[in-house]
């Protein structure tokens, strides 16, 4: 039998190691040596998603003095809690990605299989058992996600395999947020274990009662389409039916952007961009990117053939996402996209 974790995909989501196409096997392994199964189960570190596009993951907690915590790990290619020195705690993550902000608590030891419930997928055609499940800790209640000082609804699986030299590690609960965009980019969260629900394979409760904290990543520009010179000889060349697109890396709502907080110019060149016109500029996209295209453009185009283009923000410009977190667009010394289109 195996378990595939629930999970839920958020748009432009950063994933885990454990996508859901990982299988990991529901019957625990009873002999580890590499676990500690003696004494009530004891957090041995909690890692934060802040890797956007990978998969590593960052320590907010390491267990002080324990011989069990997890320091350098091969796959991983590096230290997750200090090896040198093992008093050294770790320092708060305040990156996590904002599109998936999730963090896994490791345990020193298998949890109880009753932290997670089973649903057995059936076969989309015949609808026979498959005898693979689907799990999820959320009806067993084992943490408190607070995200803003407002509790966040969560998802979460439980993952058997690991250890301290494994990746990712493991035992562990992976909790995230059901809704990542109802959590604005930059909060501050605290994560609680409700110890009366986290037991042992022994039935002993958890006992770690402080609260587990870290940060979501402020919003930023990660991407536009086309993309920025360092050149101005190398400017990107559009057709004039493309639109330009500002990616960002949270839930930015494009509606919060007004037309007149950004500057549009058809310039000489962009090697020497002398102002030609000032033209209106049109707003669109989808939630986490912004599509610009000039107002005045003849349908189909988005912008008119055959010149350049100047598109700066003006200065104060601001965005929001979906969760109300604000980002003051950078001005024209900090942003300047220049380019050439063409008929298509």
């Amino acid at each position: 039998m195996s378990v595939i974790p629930v999970r839920r995909w958020a748009q432009g989501a950063v994933l885990s190691a454990l996508g859901v196409s990982t299988l990991v096997a529901c019957d625990d392994p009873e002999a580890n040596t590499e676990l500690r199964p003696e004494g009530p189960p004891v957090v041995l570190s909690v890692t934060v998603g802040n890797d956007p596009g990978g998969f590593a993951e960052t320590a907010t907690y390491c267990r002080p003095n324990d011989p069990k915590r997890p320091t350098f790990v091969a796959l991983l290619g590096d230290e997750v809690c200090s090896g040198e020195d093992p008093a050294a705690g770790a320092t708060e993550v305040t990156d996590a990605v904002p599109t998936y902000p999730y963090v896994r608590i490791q345990f020193d030891e298998l949890l109880d299989n009753s932290i997670q419930t089973l649903t057995e997928v059936l076969d989309p055609e015949t609808g026979e058992p498959t005898g693979v499940f689907t799990g999820t800790v959320v009806p067993k209640d084992p943490v408190t996600l607070e995200c803003g000082g407002t509790e966040v609804t969560y998802e979460g699986y439980y993952q058997p395999a690991g250890n301290s030299v494994t990746w990712p590690l493991g035992p562990s609960l992976v909790i995230f947020p059901e809704d990542p965009s109802a959590v604005a980019a930059g909060s501050s969260c605290t994560l609680t274990l409700n110890t009366a629900a986290v037991l042992d394979k022994q039935g002993e409760a958890a006992t770690d009662t402080a609260p587990f904290t870290f940060g979501v990543a402020g919003l930023e520009i990660v991407e536009t389409d086309p993309e920025q010179a360092d050149d101005p000889a190398e400017a990107a060349s559009i057709t004039a039916d493309s639109v330009v697109s500002i990616l960002f890396n949270g839930f930015v709502d494009p509606t919060s952007l007004a037309a007149n907080e950004v500057v549009l110019r058809i310039v000489t060149s962009c090697a020497t961009p002398t102002t030609v016109t000032t033209e209106v500029a049109a707003i669109g996209g989808e939630t986490g990117a912004i599509e610009i295209t000039d107002a005045s453009a003849t349908a189909p185009l988005a912008f008119d053939p055959n010149v350049s283009y100047v598109v700066e923000f003006a200065a104060g410009a601001t965005v929001t996402d979906a969760a109300g977190a604000t980002l003051t667009l950078p001005g024209p010394d900090e942003f300047s996209l220049c380019f050439t289109t063409e008929a298509p």
